[in-house]
């Protein structure tokens, strides 16, 4: 089993497993620099084509200076890497959640294990996007674009990975998990299957003045809508899915907005009665016992879910629900090739021709070997590591960052220019677990005269403390402010 489970995590360095990419749809307008021989993959043109939204390549010293500058001006989300170092300042935004100890310890493995150049950007922790104003006019890495290609950022993959070590683990725990049950397709249920929540959030968490009239798919409760829909499924024909809420909250948008449910009688009865779409918590080493597999966008914003990252390599066909969000990858993706896009009114006669397929027919080999191939290239844990590595090496190149950052004194002048004593600068020390980080210790910046930095030095010596012993009143804070962010995006949308 240890023999087969490693040949099942082996992730193959081919350049372009996807057979014929040019037939994949790609996102508008997309031209980039063709730096290397990965550059007419769709994930690494999409890059391309977020850096020349910023402008064209920047060759000059004082406008690398100017950017610099700009970007100490946000030291809330400002992430610098320096000298094999990660500095951030100690009102990091993000620094209550698990999320930047799992962003910044994916940097560290690239140092650690393959250098890193100096560079800096501004790291958005949110699913739902960034500040404009902020994500269109500086360098800034988002994990999804809520409303889709046109908004600003450069997509990296979502920090649930953890680190390489921890994601080869989880795929191993998977295919280990599927060896010993025998999964054949003959075997798995002929259903479709999803478990998770839906969440009824106070209406103070979106625009409460166009709850109603906002198109669904561009609203904040999308994901709990969605999945309400979903489950809704199960509800109608059962024989089919197996689609149920763990928690079962009905959300606002449905019962604030009987406009939104007033034509749907099944939708209206599992409101009123959640035990027909009720279900238990199922590991995810169970899936596999399926063979079709539903992703939902999430609860928090209506953007990406974390569950999708493991949906590709479980040997069953991925089914996507209708959003407009989108990953770091997904431009290699292709309805009808990788997996199959539906919503609630297209499920039920989509799944029933899958139902009907017979075993080895060539569209479930065609889903099958695709999805398969879509986790070999670009969500194995190398994959993910070097798409990181390539991300950050090009905002460097585009902004070039480097012709500041690689040289000291020209450094110093910029930061003390800054007054960069007062942005708290600190250094990411340590981990509380080098392979599935949760939190991350800062610790006082150097002193060196010979370290650029050192101007920055804020606390006394020996000063260093875990984020997670900040002011516990920092989460009340950053949620209020998350929902401020929330109504302006939604309102520019």
């Amino acid at each position: 089993v240890a023999s087969l489970s490693r040949a099942l995590t082996h992730c193959m360095p081919l350049v372009a497993l996807i057979p014929d990419a040019r037939s994949f749809p790609s996102p508008p307008s997309l031209t980039a620099p063709n730096t290397s021989a990965h550059e007419h993959e769709l994930p690494h043109v999409e890059v391309g084509r977020s850096l020349l939204r910023y402008g064209p390549r920047s060759t000059d010293f004082k406008q690398a200076r100017k950017t610099f500058h700009d970007l100490l001006t946000h030291r809330a989300n400002l992430v610098i890497v320096h000298a094999g170092r990660i500095i951030v300042s100690k009102s990091f935004s993000a620094v209550w959640t698990e999320k930047p100890a799992y962003v910044f310890s994916m940097i560290r493995w690239i140092i650690n294990k393959r250098g890193l150049g100096n560079t800096s950007f501004i790291w958005s922790n949110s699913a739902s996007g960034c500040d404009r104003d902020i994500c269109c006019n500086l360098p800034a890495l988002v994990i999804a674009k809520r409303f889709g290609y046109d908004d600003c950022g450069i997509m990296v993959p979502n920090p649930y990975f953890r680190t390489p070590t921890f994601w080869e683990r989880a795929i191993a725990k998977q295919a280990v998990a599927s060896l010993v049950a025998n999964r054949t397709w003959r075997s798995r249920v002929n259903k479709v299957f999803w478990r998770g929540d839906t969440l009824k959030r106070s209406s103070k968490w979106y625009n409460a003045s166009n709850l109603c009239t906002t198109p669904i798919e561009r609203s904040f409760d999308y994901g709990n809508v969605a999945r309400m829909e979903a489950a809704t499924l199960t509800f109608a024909d059962p024989k089919l899915f197996d689609v149920r809420c763990v928690t079962c909250r009905p959300p606002v948008t449905l019962v604030n907005c009987k406009n939104r449910t007033r034509k749907d009688a099944n939708l209206s009865a599992v409101l009123t009665n959640f035990s027909s779409v009720r279900g238990k918590y199922v590991p995810f080493e169970l899936f596999a016992k399926y063979r079709y597999f539903l992703s939902l966008p999430g609860t928090v914003s209506g953007s990406y879910s974390r569950h999708l990252n493991g949906l590709w390599q479980l040997g069953g066909v991925v089914l996507l629900w209708s959003a407009l969000h989108v990953e770091w990858y997904y431009p290699a993706l292709l309805d009808g090739t990788t997996h199959l896009t539906i919503n609630r009114t297209s499920a039920k006669p989509v799944v029933a021709d899958l139902a009907r397929a017979p075993a080895g027919s060539p569209m479930l080999m065609r889903l099958l070997d695709s999805a398969r191939r879509i986790h070999d290239r670009w969500l194995c844990p190398s994959c993910i590591l070097d798409f990181w590595e390539r991300v950050l090496a090009r905002v460097s190149w585009h902004f070039a960052l480097h012709k500041i950052m690689d040289e000291a004194d020209e450094m110093r002048k910029v930061l003390v220019a800054f007054r960069c004593h007062k942005m708290q600068l600190m250094e990411v020390a340590e981990f509380d677990d080098d392979d599935a980080p949760t939190r991350f210790r800062l610790r006082r910046l150097s002193t060196s005269p010979k370290d650029p930095f050192s101007a920055c030095a804020w606390g006394k010596p020996g000063t260093a403390f875990w984020n997670t012993d900040l002011d516990p009143d920092l989460v009340v804070k950053e949620a209020k402010k998350a929902a401020v962010r929330n109504t302006s995006l939604q309102k520019n949308a």
